[in-house]
């Protein structure tokens, strides 16, 4: 059985994962995999607080319109191949 903890965990773990993508600008050159992390924390969204929910959906239209994420340079992350985290 699933219970709140694990769904809150699973929020948590997806959410940190789409931040790094974010603040790292992966959604510029892997658009599709950053949909993909998307589309994987969408499904808890009725399970998410308010603050998480408006950086998901800050987030997807940062992705579909290809606007640039703006963080220092030491926190980005680039990511080369799919690695099957938005599963």
């Amino acid at each position: 059985m699933v219970t709140r903890v694990d769904i809150d965990r699973r929020i948590k773990a997806k959410m940190d994962h789409l931040q790094v993508c974010m603040e790292s600008n992966v959604h510029l050159d892997r658009k599709e995999y950053v949909l993909d992390v998307i589309y994987s924390v969408e499904k808890y969204f009725t399970a998410m607080n308010d603050e998480d929910r408006d950086y998901l959906q800050i987030a997807r239209s940062a992705v579909e319109e290809e606007i640039e994420w703006n963080v220092p340079d030491n926190k980005k992350l680039i990511i080369e191949e799919d690695d099957g985290y938005a599963d």
